[in-house]
């Protein structure tokens, strides 16, 4: 759990105490990263945090978030935002990093989660 904040907190970039970023916020602060990084490293990042945020909707989550009593927020997963501001950017990324197998299924497997009418890649 540590290990994914902090690795959520250097690709996101340190908050301010008690203000919380909204969904919308993450994630185009992450398109911005993939956009405008000229490190492969910082993009790869960008994308894998991006598919992190894709995996499942708001209802599958509140199913699940019903069925615990205490649910962090840092695990809040949101597909359609993420498809709305993202799209253009994972597509990109296939585009100019095609050689890189990594972040290349990073970005397939985002695509898959958005697409995909149920979670399913």
């Amino acid at each position: 759990m540590e290990l994914f904040k902090s690795s959520l907190k250097s690709v996101l970039g340190a908050q301010q105490p008690g203000s919380q970023p909204s969904s919308a916020q993450t994630i185009e602060r992450l398109v911005d990263r993939v956009v405008s990084s000229t490190l492969l490293d910082d993009r790869r990042d960008a994308v894998r945090a991006l598919k992190a945020l894709s995996k499942v909707s708001r209802s599958q989550l509140r199913l699940y978030i019903d069925s615990i009593p205490i649910f962090p927020p840092v695990f809040q997963k949101f597909r359609v935002e993420v498809g709305a501001q993202a799209m253009d950017a994972l597509i990109h990324v296939l585009e100019t990093d095609r050689s890189v197998s990594e972040i290349v299924g990073y970005a397939l497997d985002t695509l898959c989660n958005i697409i995909a009418p149920e979670p399913s890649c």
